[in-house]
This record gives structure tokens, C-alpha cells and sequence, in this order.
């Protein structure tokens, strides 16, 4: 799962008012990060080892000019310094630029000419580690929060994390069943595990099994409580109703679930003549 987030610690902005210079000028570096779990008492990104870090860099600014603002090749004089948690010197660190995209120019609030530049690099692989990253641009700036190269052990939400990489992976019933199987036992109280290889097991498993796999989960969602487990508890409940009638016909019949009313409203559930054959290969959940 990889999503761009701005973990910044510091932004560098200059201002300037020498003559068709820009006025001011902001440097954002953004690097991408596989997920994001707590470690040392606060929530931090994280990347698998070995981890070549995706970082996207943005220049802005505004003129008194439609001109372009930064020059065709301003990619390449963009630098990367790794600094290691354990107190090291920072190094350089390599990067390959992957992608430009143009630079956009457009009239602004403050009536001027807003500039917006954009390139996507990626940095050589890095072992595992702390580390904090700084980009720079000329006389810009910017370090980024620490972020974690992990081996995939450490805790156990790094652990879940881990088997989700390896479930988008997976190919067979078999392997889907064991990765969610070791994501349940890596967290007992982990209920996204227990109705994902459920849901997975209605078409793939017999009956006691996955009625086992409900149950089980029907359980926990009693346990955790709370107004946010209700329709958890009567989507669970209403599934397991309609399980024997299910399993009687199960090549014709599919258990069907809707939010027709969108997002955060309950779930229909009912069962529905099948309109393709059943699957000979998990579904993905």
C-alpha cells in the first residue's frame, strides 16, 4: 500500500526582491512510504527493506512573469543528504529522476503569476535503519520526519503490514488462506484478517470451516464492542442466517452485499442467483 503523505519537519522559503527574480520561492519534498504504524510513541512511515525511497519534489512560486520560473533542467541540480538516527554524518545519497512533469503557471490570489514544478526521483536502496532525509534546491530546503526502513518483523503491526504485501501477492486460495490465517494468529483481535479469509472461504471452503471463520468473528466484534461494531455485528449475524442455504445450492446462489445508499449506511444483504460460474481462483477482498 504506497500513498504520498508530507511528513515535513521544516520547509524552506525564500523571498526575494531582486528585479524578475521570483518573489518567493518554496521547496516541498514528499517521499513515499509503504505504510504507517507506531513506533517509539508516535505514528511514523515506514518502507521494506531493501527500500529504494520514492521522493516527489515541488518548487513553487510567483512572479510578476507567465515565463517559466525555473529553468528546463532544474531536476538535475537537486541534491539528497541520508542522515542515519545512530548520529552518523549525513552522505549524499543517489537518486534517478524518474519523471518531470511540465511546470505550470497560472494567476494567483496576489495577483501574479503562481509557478508550480514538479519531479519524481528515486533514491538508491538503503538498509534497514532510521533515517531523516533532506532535499534541497540552491539556497531551498527541506527535511522530512524520520522514517524507518524496516526488515518486516519488528512489531506487530509491521508484521500485518508485511503479510498484507505478501497477500496482494498471493495467487491460490491456498496462499490466500494461509497469510490471512498467520495474520490472525501474528494478532487474534485482528477482525479485518478473520472476514477477509471468511469472505474468501464462502467460495472456496466447506461449510463448517467458514461458518467457523463468521462465528469466530461475530465473537470478537462482541468483544470490541462499541457503537462502530453494530452493523459489524448484524452483517456477521445476518451472513451466518443465510450460510445453510447458501451451501445447499452454493453453484447458483451468492450472497450479495450493498450499501445502496452509499458509504456508512447499512449493508444489504440477501442472497441472488449467481450470473457467472463459480470462481475457480480467489477473489480479491
Amino acid at each position: 500500500m504506497k500513498t504520498l503523505l508530507p511528513f515535513a519537519m521544516s520547509v524552506s522559503i525564500a523571498v526575494s526582491a531582486l528585479a524578475g527574480a521570483p518573489a518567493y520561492q518554496k521547496l516541498l519534498a514528499v517521499p513515499e512510504h509503504d505504510a504507517i504504524v507506531p513506533l517509539d510513541g508516535q505514528l511514523a512511515p515506514i518502507l521494506f527493506e531493501p527500500a529504494a525511497m520514492n521522493v516527489t519534489v515541488e518548487l513553487q512560486s510567483w512572479t510578476g512573469e507567465a515565463q517559466n520560473a525555473y529553468p528546463a533542467d532544474w531536476p538535475q541540480h537537486v541534491k539528497f543528504t541520508m542522515a542515519a538516527a545512530d548520529g552518523s554524518e549525513p552522505r549524499d545519497a543517489q537518486a534517478v529522476l524518474v519523471q518531470q512533469e511540465p511546470e505550470e503557471a497560472y494567476v494567483g490570489k496576489r495577483a501574479a503569476i503562481d509557478h508550480r514544478a514538479v519531479a519524481h526521483f528515486r533514491l538508491a536502496a538503503i538498509p534497514k535503519g532510521k533515517y531523516r532525509l533532506t532535499t534541497s534546491y540552491h539556497d531551498l530546503s527541506h527535511t522530512n520526519s524520520a522514517v524507518y526502513v524496516v526488515h518486516g518483523d519488528e512489531t506487530m503491526e509491521i508484521r500485518d503490514w508485511a503479510l498484507q504485501r505478501d497477500l496482494e501477492k498471493a495467487k491460490t486460495w491456498q496462499d490466500v488462506k494461509r497469510i490471512q490465517l498467520a495474520r490472525i494468529a501474528n494478532n487474534p483481535r485482528n477482525l479485518a484478517a478473520l472476514l477477509g479469509v471468511a469472505a474468501v472461504a464462502e467460495e472456496f471452503d466447506d461449510y463448517p470451516v467458514t461458518k467457523a471463520y463468521y462465528e469466530r468473528a461475530l465473537a470478537l466484534s462482541h468483544e470490541l464492542g462499541g457503537a462502530s461494531m453494530d452493523e459489524n455485528i448484524r452483517v456477521i449475524q445476518r451472513t451466518l442466517d443465510l450460510l445453510p442455504r447458501y451451501y445447499a445450492d452454493r453453484d447458483h446462489l451468492i450472497i450479495a452485499r450493498e450499501n445502496l445508499l452509499g458509504l456508512g449506511t447499512p449493508m444489504s444483504i440477501e442472497l441472488r442467483e449467481r450470473k457467472e460460474p463459480r470462481p475457480s481462483a480467489p477473489r480479491r477482498q
